[in-house]
């Protein structure tokens, strides 16, 4: 589903691939090329989180963001 979703992305249309914790790490897992160095040992980070600094308004996943809601 992945590599759909890329392929479709490539050929410009807009397939977002959503992934929350464990499924986050399988994405960039399988990006990396199943290289296991990529993966990094987490120690007490649980129900821990973190800030998301979004550095371009304007691209396309949230450029329909109000600025409420943004």
């Amino acid at each position: 589903m992945l590599h759909r979703a890329m392929k479709a992305n490539d050929e410009g249309d807009f397939f977002p691939i959503f992934a929350v914790c464990l499924g986050h790490e399988a994405v960039h897992y399988i990006l990396s090329g199943y290289d296991d160095r990529y993966l990094i040992r987490v120690v007490n980070e649980s129900a821990r989180s973190h800030h998301l600094n979004v550095t371009n308004k304007n691209a396309l996943f949230y450029k329909d963001l109000s600025p409420e809601l943004y």
